[in-house]
């Protein structure tokens, strides 16, 4: 980072964060979560950084990014392999949902926010726009 700010023409920056970082005043205990409490406090380090950063920085939202090479522990890996294998996937009550975007949709909203005009550390949500349950 401190290479960057030293560049001739500072490039603008990326920096991906999670829905959950939103819900932590709601429900503190989303902080015992390592990847919330780790994801919370980069996005805290990326806004004191752009504060002396002439280059700009895109702080994108992401919600439920899937496709492949997905983790096989995630829901959408899950429920293939057991329909794959002939199984029915068992799943909660349903009434959970998310909004769901493949991976290649992901990474050409992270082209066009990086491509955006916009203020020095602007902020985007990255998702379809649509809630849906895993059923």
């Amino acid at each position: 980072l401190e290479a960057m700010r030293l560049a001739p023409r500072a490039p603008r920056l990326f920096a991906a964060r999670t829905f959950y970082e939103d819900l932590v005043h709601e429900a503190p205990a989303l902080l015992e979560n390592p990847y919330i409490a780790t994801k919370a406090a980069a996005t805290q380090l990326v806004r004191l950084f752009t504060a002396s950063y002439l280059g700009g920085v895109v702080l994108g939202n992401f919600f439920q990014v899937y496709g492949p090479g997905d983790d096989p522990g995630n829901v959408l890996s899950y429920a293939a392999r057991e329909l794959k294998a002939g199984r029915a996937p068992l799943f909660g009550s349903g009434r959970g949902l998310r909004d769901w975007i493949y991976v290649t949709d992901a990474a050409a909203a992270v082209l066009a926010c990086l491509a955006s005009p916009s203020a020095p550390c602007a902020s985007y949500d990255i998702g379809s726009g649509e809630l849906r349950s895993i059923r």
